[in-house]
């Protein structure tokens, strides 16, 4: 886990580590050679294992080192890939579905997720007590290239104390969206559920519902409602043939919605501008990427109210010259 590759000429395999050879990353200014590009460093790594040794050898210049700057699934999957390139094209597609839920929350196969689950989980786990940052997880990655070949054979996986709770709670998300009313606005890339009082659904439900890049919960109670707007990475990464429109911006929404808010709790959001940005009301300090937000608390707006506040941020940040007035 570096911020600069070393000496040696290096991969640098998701995220940027600048001094690279060969860059494999699906990042915003990406240098990936346009014929190996996929919404997912995996896939990235899964097309340059494709290639004949002849054509891998001269992009990579003679680097024999792999590099990233950041522990995540899709990065561990995409060096794994490059470790283990046979072992890896024959679990492409569960290991494209396992870093499709780590980096666009997509929670469509629950083996999938729950290994995404693990990869994430151990840098909590005890045998990693006591260590910290690069080093850290460094190490976790290391331990992970020689355990994924078990783990990928294996149904169930190990560790299932990192998982199994999170597999449930998915369950319980998917069954609890599937109770509400939805709207799907494909033209807007906008998904938007309306739920009766109850739990709030998390991000892997959600983005495993909807293809769209943005999504908005709406749960109605008696003391008001309780609203999360999430946007996906979709919208962030390079993802080859697929151009989204600008996001909302949401700074903007948020001092919208505080003027029109009659209750207690305030409006907040994200930078625009970070991976998977979200608004919400209620408390402040939603971490990054939460799968359920623990911030959440009732608005007084009426919920269709918040619903043509959100679509008119969109229409603001967007252009459609031949879109007919609603």
């Amino acid at each position: 886990m570096l911020e600069r590759a070393p000496e040696e000429p290096a991969i640098a395999v998701d995220g940027h580590v600048a001094g690279a050879e060969l860059e494999l990353s699906h990042w915003p200014g990406n240098a990936t050679p346009a014929s190996l590009k996929h919404e997912l460093s995996t896939g990235i790594a899964l097309r340059f294992a494709a290639l004949p040794e002849a054509e891998r050898e001269q992009l990579a210049r003679g680097a024999g080192v792999l590099v990233n700057n950041h522990y995540d699934t899709d990065g561990i999957l995409a060096c794994f890939v490059l470790r283990e390139p046979e072992l890896a094209r024959r679990h492409a597609g569960f290991l494209l579905a396992t870093a499709a839920s780590g980096d666009m929350f997509r929670g469509r196969d629950e083996r999938a997720f729950a290994l995404d689950m693990l990869i994430l989980g151990l840098a909590g786990h005890s045998r990693y007590a006591g260590e910290q940052g690069h080093a850290k997880h460094e190490r976790i990655a290391n331990d992970l290239m020689i355990e994924l070949p078990r783990m990928l054979e294996s149904d169930p996986l190990p560790y299932p104390e990192l998982w199994t709770a999170a597999v449930e709670r998915l369950r319980a998300d998917k069954e609890r969206l599937a109770t509400g009313f939805r709207d799907d606005m494909v033209h807007l890339d906008l998904f938007v559920c309306t739920l009766e009082p109850g739990s709030d659904p998390g991000r892997h439900a959600l983005f495993s519902a909807t293809d769209c890049d943005r999504a908005l919960v709406l749960v109605r109670g008696s003391a008001g409602t309780r609203a999360r707007l999430v946007i996906n990475t979709t919208s962030w990464f390079d993802i080859p043939g697929q151009t989204r429109q600008p996001r909302p911006d949401l700074v903007e929404l948020c001092r919208q919605l505080n003027q029109l808010e009659p209750g207690a709790h305030r409006w907040h959001c994200h930078p625009t501008a970070s991976p998977a940005p979200e608004l919400w009301c209620g408390e402040p300090g939603s971490e990054f990427f939460a799968e359920h937000n623990s911030k959440l608390g009732e608005s007084g707006i009426d919920p269709l109210r918040i619903k043509r506040e959100v679509i008119d941020a969109v229409r603001a940040a967007w252009s459609f010259p031949d879109e007919d007035e609603e």
